[in-house]
């Protein structure tokens, strides 16, 4: 017997209703405090989330399906891996150790990426992890790669709090094509440049190898965008986040080949996986 449409309309009503309240909840809840520093994208707003982070979002993200799309999502992953804006390392136990060789994580919060180490440290694994700082739209090595990212080390050399001061100042960079899979969850609304950052992942990525994007930006409903357009601004005072992006149109502007994209939460989940163009920048 098949259920009743009624039912079936009901049950969507109601899980969309609880999505979007989760989604609203988990990017207006904030400290106070925290607020107050997130004046600017990038590392400098998250440092002064670090440390209370995985708490305020952790159940959000379960209530919202997003813990098993990023597992859905990693274990896709394959080779040399790149992870940008990763964060506190909500990644690092979803990685197939069996497809994947190594693993970079990267950041400009240095406070970040502590929290991200002391993750790894608690599990055992025999993934290679390697932690660094990096700045997304500045990623690819080159004659003018250390003079651009002087400014921003001076910045992330100010900003640090003293449990993250083992890792160092400087900002890496790499080799053109040297990833075979990079990802980026949930950190496109937090570039300047977001164009900028996914034209750059593309060049560290071997051709034929796979970007994996898991963000959150634009609706698929005016309605929805209006509202995330009217309080924008206020949002990225707290959390240095953009959320209003169109992700879809961002990564074609940037060049990339989209070979799949599904989207959640009334459309502002975008989850993506593409290629780099057949000649990278």
């Amino acid at each position: 017997m098949g259920i009743p449409t009624r039912y079936l309309l009901g049950g969507a009503g109601l899980y969309a209703g609880v999505a979007i309240a989760a989604y609203t909840r988990v990017k207006s809840s904030q400290s106070p405090e925290a607020c107050k520093r997130c004046k600017t994208t990038d590392g400098q707003a998250f440092n002064a989330l670090a440390d209370t982070y995985d708490q305020q979002i952790g159940s959000d993200e379960k209530l919202m399906g997003i813990t098993l799309l990023r597992w859905m999502l990693l274990r896709q992953a394959k080779g040399d891996v790149l992870e940008v804006s990763a964060g506190t390392g909500r990644n690092l136990s979803y990685y197939n150790s069996q497809q994947v060789h190594s693993v970079t994580m990267t950041d400009t919060s240095k406070n970040m990426l502590w929290h991200a180490r002391q993750k790894h440290d608690r599990h055992s694994s025999t993934l290679p992890v390697k932690f660094c700082l990096a700045d997304a739209q500045r990623m690819v090595s080159g004659p003018n790669a250390s003079q651009a990212n002087r400014k921003q080390e001076d910045a992330i050399a100010s900003e640090q709090s003293q449990h993250a001061s083992r890792l160092q100042d400087k900002l890496e960079t790499f080799r053109p094509a040297q990833f075979d899979t990079v990802i980026d969850t949930f950190g496109l609304c937090s570039h300047e440049d977001p164009k900028a950052a996914l034209q750059q992942m593309a060049a560290v990525c071997k051709p034929g190898g796979q970007l994996i994007l898991l963000q959150h930006g634009k609706a698929s409903w005016e309605w929805l965008n209006h509202r995330l357009d009217d309080e924008a601004p206020a949002h990225f005072a707290k959390w240095g986040c953009w959320w209003n992006r169109d992700i879809l149109q961002l990564v074609h502007e940037a060049g990339l080949i989209v070979e799949s994209c599904s989207r959640w939460h009334f459309g502002t989940t975008y989850v993506i996986k593409a290629r780099p163009p057949p000649q990278n920048i």
